[in-house]
């Protein structure tokens, strides 16, 4: 947003109004690795410990400062993928990205007969399971791999009717739940089968499957990585009390590190994004600085 330019008149009298940007870079490249632009509520603190030598009686005598901290906590109004990333300590990978599909679909009718055969909305790269549903909307029985076919993003389930006659055997056989239609065992002496046309008893199907988007992206919480080290850039609103002049008031953390705990919850209200850094000791700097804030 425009400012106006500080005086010194007015130097020392300001009222913080809002954080209107968050900027997230790495440390090393200073490359931009996200930013947060909805802050609905932020917060820059600094701390340290006070010890005290005390003399008879419990008098203080001195104080001398320890462990000084600061850091930086925030809400963004929506959910930043590349500050997940941060947070996880992951690369944000764009490009094709395999994903999960758990798909309710009903069979074609004709008449009193259902033909059998689901389409799903999604081509399946791989289906992992397929279960016939109840009239109450509940998984009842997972199909063998044998009792379905899929074909592009058609599956059709068949039924299969037993055939022991030794001069024609069926050409399936059921081994450990499920249809094997070659590679069978020679000592085998169950039931064999035959599989029919499709089938005309199943209306509702629920289908798992996995499928593969050319566009998608995708973000890694693995066991040895850890959240980043980052270079925070935080941009304020602030106003002049007395002549209502807007300016801005910046911190700049060379220094922090993103935390790895946070949390996205949704529920009656829309998930909002939570970020907490710490400040570390720019040890390369003159100053020696956890952050520094400029006014102009």
């Amino acid at each position: 947003m425009q400012m106006n330019r500080l005086t010194s008149a007015d130097f020392d009298k300001m009222i913080i109004e809002s954080i209107d940007e968050v900027y997230c870079f790495d440390r090393e490249t200073d490359d931009l690795l996200f930013f947060f632009d909805q802050v609905k509520n932020g917060e820059i603190t600094s701390e340290s410990d006070v010890v005290y030598a005390e003399g008879r009686q419990g008098v203080q005598l001195a104080a001398f400062d320890r462990n000084k901290t600061a850091g930086f906590t925030c809400e963004n109004g929506y959910v930043q993928a590349g500050a997940i990333a941060v947070q996880l300590g992951s690369d944000l990978v764009s490009g094709s990205t395999e994903y999960e599909v758990m798909e309710t679909l009903k069979s074609s009718k004709t008449g009193d007969t259902f033909d059998g055969a689901f389409t799903t909305s999604e081509t399946p790269s791989k289906v992992i399971g397929v279960y016939l549903l109840g009239d109450d909307g509940t998984a009842k029985q997972r199909l063998a791999k044998g009792e379905y076919v899929l074909a592009g993003s058609a599956i059709t389930t068949y039924t299969f009717t037993i055939n022991d006659d030794t001069t024609t055997p069926g050409d399936y056989a059921l081994v450990n739940g499920e249809y094997i239609s070659s590679n069978i065992p020679a000592d085998y002496d169950g039931h064999r089968y035959n599989r029919s046309t499709s089938s005309t008893e199943y209306e509702d199907v629920l289908v798992h499957y996995t499928a593969t988007s050319a566009n998608g992206k995708k973000i890694i919480n693995a066991g040895d990585k850890f959240s980043q080290n980052i270079k925070l850039v935080i941009n304020f609103v602030a106003q002049e009390p007395c002549g209502g002049h807007k300016y801005l008031m910046q911190c700049v953390m060379p220094n922090a590190k993103a935390s790895g705990t946070f949390s996205l919850s949704a529920g009656d209200n829309p998930a909002v994004h939570n970020f907490e850094a710490s400040a570390l000791l720019d040890i390369c700097s003159k100053d020696k600085e956890l952050f520094y804030i400029v006014m102009v």
